[in-house]
């Protein structure tokens, strides 16, 4: 417990000096830290709501191991839609989750809110939320199914995926891209509609050196956060990303190590990315990968132009 409490001091010291200062919050979470004596992942679950608190999408407090439920989910009115079945080979693609541990989707955005930074259902991010939850009903096709969730490590850093005229190559772990991009192929499109985590600024400055020499169309979405924003955001407006906006975070980000975890702060206001070439979003969005189709086509465009 005292460990805990000395870590969100520290956390608290460090946001007062970026002028992030409400004593009536801080103080209510102190009091739960000195009462409470929490396992590793209620606490990190409490840090996360006390940051949300400040309305600021560039704080966040993650776990230095990533993990997931087995799944992406993206909503759409009141359903989670399963873009992505990474390990729980239970749900497919496709699935539509309506309920999670016994609750409406409809109640749980009700009751997250801040957690969800009050943004459109399609711009949300589920997945702190998700990690809380039991159990999800799972709508498919006319049926129904109730499925316990589990947790698994994420290992995935990036798939290079060969075509005849150009490498694609999809990112998740953003460090894995930096060392992908010592022999980068010449012709590339990168998606980095599901990638993640913070790395120095000077690694993504010389990320995008090391891209500027390849012609590249790159892909963003809501689901971009962290340094892969930040790394989009060097390219903004010179007619090469492709997609939605991003997610909040490409501003310089502060990573610092607390016990287990992360904490990510930002001496700067949240900004996202607006893409080139905007794909417009429809229901079957999600599982058409509409945002590759445009991107494919883009860069098609930019190798015939050569």
């Amino acid at each position: 417990m005292e460990n805990y409490l000395t870590i969100f001091r520290e956390v608290r010291s460090l946001l007062e000096q970026e002028g992030y200062s409400n004593d009536t919050i801080s103080s209510n979470y102190e009091e739960i830290f000195k009462n409470l004596s929490p396992n590793e992942l209620t606490f990190q679950q409490l840090m996360v709501e006390y940051l949300s608190e400040f309305n600021v999408k560039s704080m966040d407090y993650i776990d230095q191991h990533y993990w997931t439920n087995g799944i992406r989910v993206r909503r759409y009115n009141d359903a989670l839609i399963v873009t992505d079945v990474i390990d729980d080979l239970q749900f497919v693609v496709g699935d539509e989750i309506v309920a999670l541990s016994g609750d409406p989707l409809s109640d749980l955005a009700e009751r997250y809110q801040k957690l969800l930074f009050n943004e459109p259902a399609e711009r949300q991010d589920w997945h702190p939320i998700l990690r809380k939850q039991s159990s999800a009903k799972v709508r498919r096709s006319d049926q129904y199914y109730d499925f316990d969730l589990h947790v698994y490590d994420d290992n995935r850093g990036l798939d290079v995926i060969q075509h005849d005229q150009y490498t694609e190559v999809v990112v998740y772990s953003i460090d894995m891209l930096q060392r992908y991009l010592h022999e980068p192929a010449e012709r590339l499109l990168i998606d980095l509609t599901a990638a993640y985590g913070v790395i120095p600024d000077n690694q993504i400055d010389w990320m995008a050196e090391q891209l500027a020499r390849t012609e590249f169309v790159m892909l963003v979405d809501a689901m971009t956060k962290g340094s892969a924003e930040r790394l989009a955001d060097s390219f903004a407006g010179r007619g090469r990303l492709v997609g939605r906006e991003t997610y909040g975070q490409a501003q310089p980000l502060k990573k610092v190590a607390l016990g287990n975890h992360f904490f990510i702060y930002s001496a700067y206001k949240d900004k996202t990315v607006l893409p080139d070439v905007m794909v417009e979003l429809s229901e079957s969005s999600f599982l058409q990968d509409d945002i590759r189709q445009v991107g494919r086509f883009e860069l098609m465009n930019r190798l015939s132009n050569q």
